[in-house]
């Protein structure tokens, strides 16, 4: 494959370590365009204020990732929720997940029946079988369990995390983070 063949990069929303890299890596691909959420595109356009606010959560290290490049505004999809891509034999659904982010999309592969859940359904650590919340103020539980029974009804098999790698018995491992979020919802309430 050459990079000219890169049709899109699908971006589940635009917190930095999600993001971040869209500008610069577009430069490598001169063909690809960015599908993003409407609420997020303006920031992959324009990322100072992403920069900016990325700087005051995480500090210094954000310097890792770097300041973000801006993205052409003709090279920004802003997908909204059941829109499809189909690039070669590959097909990609959009799906609307918030709660992680108020500008949060999914990508479902019906082929595989594999799903792409940016940070709606957790970070899986495989090497303690455990996915962990990622519940970043402002924080939404009911939002987010919306969302992930949204990707329930999908039936995955597969759920292709962000942070860090694949994981099988997709269904299963939504509904228990649905069980988390409840969890530790109900004990931050009782606090």
């Amino acid at each position: 494959m050459k990079t000219e063949d890169v049709a899109y990069v699908a971006i589940s929303h635009v917190h930095i370590d999600h993001s971040g890299g869209a500008g610069t890596l577009l430069n490598l691909l001169p063909d690809a365009r960015v599908i993003v959420h409407p609420r997020g595109a303006r920031h992959l356009a324009n990322p100072e204020k992403l920069w900016l606010q990325s700087r005051e959560v995480l500090e210094d290290v954000v310097e890792r990732f770097g300041k973000p490049l801006p993205v052409p505004e003709d090279r920004i999809i802003a997908a909204s929720d059941g829109l499809t891509f189909e690039a070669g034999n590959v097909k990609l659904k959009a799906i609307e997940t918030l709660g992680h982010a108020s500008h949060h999309l999914s990508y479902y592969e019906p082929v595989n029946r594999g799903v792409f859940p940016g940070d709606a359904a957790g970070i899986y650590l495989s090497q303690f079988e455990v996915v962990v919340p990622t519940a970043p103020p402002p924080f939404h539980p009911d939002v987010a369990l919306a969302s992930l029974d949204k990707l329930i009804r999908f039936n995955p098999q597969t759920l292709y995390f962000s942070h860090f790698g694949n994981a099988s018995d997709a269904v299963k491992r939504l509904q228990d983070y649905a069980l988390q979020i409840r969890l530790w919802a109900d004990i931050a309430r009782e606090a």
